[in-house]
């Protein structure tokens, strides 16, 4: 399992580095340059516009990982904290924060992101914070079955008739419990939303199709099929992104990595 960790890490890395390395303007346009093969001009050849591809999947890469940070740091920052409150206190606060939970779990957080995008438009920041809005309704769930399994055990009934402060036992037993199991919902969460950001860009909902988005690059070429290498990119893009974020956050593969 080690191996499969470092191949998920250099894959993650190279994909980092590489388009961060200079390149051309993703929207200039040269008509005299029009659906190129790969060449040293340009490494992933041109588009239907003439195009540099490698540019466009450069800009693409930068806007889906803003998705996935802005979405999953959402979702981490609301759930988790209102899981183990709700989990810890129970009583009223706990069908407090479910009730909500549960209001924002009845729509499908693809369906949420659809609506909202409608109207404000589709951009990296409020795809993600849609996502991740609406995707916190999880972690909430499950940084609460996961709270309450944990505050049954000995060492934290002892801290509550020491009269520790609840915060104190929530930071030093309560969210150290949670974070492992949690962690592999993460790379899953994460996984979804690029796929989920992909869907919204290539539906073309609320932004222009010359926007440099793996979603909308496969929307504009999906009839190049005498140039399978324009739909090639973007799909390799977000196969492995998603598969990477999956790997790396999955705290069984380090353990056994160990």
């Amino acid at each position: 399992m080690r191996i499969r960790l470092m191949v998920a890490a250099g894959i993650l890395g190279v994909m980092i580095l590489a388009f961060s390395l200079p390149h051309g303007d993703p929207s200039a346009v040269d008509l005299t340059a029009v659906l190129q093969p790969p060449s040293q001009a340009h490494p992933l050849g041109t588009d239907d516009l003439g195009r540099d591809v490698w540019a466009l999947m450069a800009v693409g890469f930068w806007r889906t990982l803003t998705v996935v940070v802005t979405a999953s740091l959402t979702s981490v920052l609301i759930g988790v904290p209102l899981g183990l409150i709700a989990g810890y206190s129970r009583g009223a606060v706990n069908a407090i924060i479910m009730t909500a939970t549960d209001l924002t779990m009845i729509i499908p957080t693809f369906v949420a992101a659809l609506l909202v995008t409608a109207v404000v438009g589709l951009t990296p920041f409020s795809a993600g914070l849609v996502l991740g809005l609406f995707g916190a309704g999880t972690y909430v769930n499950q940084t609460r079955a996961l709270t309450l399994s944990i505050r049954s055990y000995d060492y934290v009934r002892a801290e509550v008739l020491l009269a520790t402060p609840t915060v104190q036992i929530l930071l030093r037993h309560v969210l150290p419990g949670v974070a492992g199991p949690l962690m592999r919902y993460f790379g899953s969460s994460a996984s979804g939303t690029i796929l989920a950001y992909a869907g919204l860009a290539f539906i073309g909902l609320g932004v222009d199709t010359t926007v440099p988005d793996w979603g909308t690059m496969l929307y504009r070429h999906r009839s190049q099929i005498d140039h399978p290498l324009l739909l090639l990119w973007p799909t390799l893009g977000i196969f492995l992104l998603a598969i990477v974020f999956h790997i790396l956050a999955d705290p069984a593969l380090r353990k056994e990595g160990q």
